[in-house]
């Protein structure tokens, strides 16, 4: 048998792939009324949906990914990581770029193209048609409006996932504990807690939230991969 190359890129797709499976046989537990077994694959789907991010991230950004092996090994470690994630996004998914500054933008990377199908244009020809623009610098300068427009885009893509962060924020919160309760017997203030305690409509509104959780990594691919691209070249100077 044939071992497959080792590669980061490799972990991503295993770790999203599986997290798709743990969905479904969390419907499935669901399906069957154990519902608090479904909440906990829900929350190991969600796990593995971060292992698949810090391993993108490592293998674009290695200098990022201090901890990539804890990821592997901390369950409460996996749990901060999703906050963080959903916390960055919370804070920036609001922002946008105005008509004016978009087209600001689209007419320097304009500008770029016009001057790789006209090799040998003088500084003052060009300048004549793209006023204070350089060439010394246009190439550059068209790069980093490039990644904005697309920052740009990918931002607007997320606040088109419906979604309510701040809920998922404080079920993750509990994440951990609750997961032990959806598989265990548990015994508290003299109180006794089995799984059959979770109900249809926890199982629903939990399984929402990890379908987001994933949505937002599948997303985040695109974007991590021109920030790496681009500030290995210098060109990711916002």
């Amino acid at each position: 048998m044939n071992e497959m190359p080792f590669s980061y890129s490799q972990g991503y797709s295993s770790c999203l792939a599986n997290a798709s499976s743990l969905l479904q046989i969390a419907s499935l537990a669901a399906a069957d009324g154990k519902f608090g077994i479904g909440c906990s694959l829900n929350i190991l789907a969600a796990e593995e949906a971060i292992k698949a991010l810090v391993c993108v991230v490592k293998e674009l950004v290695p200098e990022e990914a201090e901890d990539f092996e804890k990821i592997f090994k901390d369950h409460k470690f996996k749990h901060k990581g999703i906050k963080e994630f959903l916390d960055g996004i919370n804070e920036n998914k609001h922002l946008s770029l105005s008509s004016v500054q978009l087209a600001f933008l689209e007419w320097k990377v304009k500008a770029y193209e016009y001057m790789k199908t006209h090799p040998g244009m003088t500084e003052k020809e060009f300048k004549s048609k793209f006023f204070f623009l350089s060439l010394d610098t246009i190439e550059k300068e068209a790069k980093r409006a490039e990644t904005l427009i697309y920052l740009n885009k990918w931002l607007k893509e997320l606040r088109e996932v419906e979604s309510d962060i701040d809920a998922i924020l404080d079920w993750v919160s509990d994440a951990n504990e609750e997961k032990n309760r959806g598989l265990y017997v548990a015994l508290v203030d003299n109180v006794w807690l089995t799984p059959e305690s979770f109900s249809n409509k926890t199982f629903e509104m939990e399984h929402g939230y990890v379908i987001t959780v994933i949505e937002y990594v599948r997303k985040f691919l695109p974007i991590l991969t021109t920030y790496a691209r681009e500030s290995k070249t210098g060109l990711f100077e916002i």
